[in-house]
């Protein structure tokens, strides 16, 4: 018997477990991966982002994953406390200083980057992943000043603008702390 409106799946990092529907049009789950159609990614990137529980449709969060899987930076738990933290994993999102999409990165950088749209997810976490590693470059590393330069700008780190209690840095360190504790179980 076929249940219809199960959820498509669920994660619990208490005990770990999984409840998948039983819907032929949704997603199968294999021992490790979610295999879809022809496409394949990894599980554990999905459930990170399906661990902060937004209100992102599950296309966009397997297109996330599938993204931020294949684009091979060093740090996919970075990249995922950053769009918590920006935008609560919501593509469409808009500052009031117009920074746009999931990393919520401004439109100067659009030329920067060679990008189109900064709403279209690929293109933002690409866009994003630049910035991050011109940042680390710059920084040698120290994520709290890349961190603090991503959110207020390089003026603000260059200028050792004091900024030892940027809240933000603290936010998105303590939400990467939080998906190697879940790595970890």
């Amino acid at each position: 018997m076929k249940i219809p409106y199960l959820p498509v799946l669920y994660v619990s990092l208490l005990t770990g477990f999984m409840l998948v529907s039983y819907r032929d049009d949704l997603p199968k789950i294999t021992q490790s991966k979610i295999v879809q159609s022809n496409h394949v990614i990894t599980t554990n990137t999905l459930f990170k982002l399906q661990f902060f529980d937004t209100k992102t449709r599950f296309s966009d969060l397997e297109k996330i994953a599938q993204i931020i899987d294949k684009s091979g930076f060093y740090d996919p738990d970075l990249l995922i406390a950053v769009a918590v933290i920006e935008s609560s994993i919501n593509p469409a999102a808009q500052s009031n200083q117009n920074a746009q999409g999931l990393l919520q990165i401004l439109p100067l950088w659009k030329s920067t980057c060679n990008i189109k749209d900064l709403y279209l997810i690929e293109d933002n976490i690409t866009c994003g992943i630049y910035i991050l590693e011109y940042l680390l470059t710059k920084y040698n590393g120290d994520l709290f000043k890349v961190l603090t330069a991503y959110n207020k700008g390089e003026y603000a780190v260059d200028k050792e603008i004091p900024f030892t209690s940027s809240k933000y840095a603290k936010d998105v360190l303590g939400k990467k702390e939080m998906l190697k504790r879940f790595e970890s179980r």
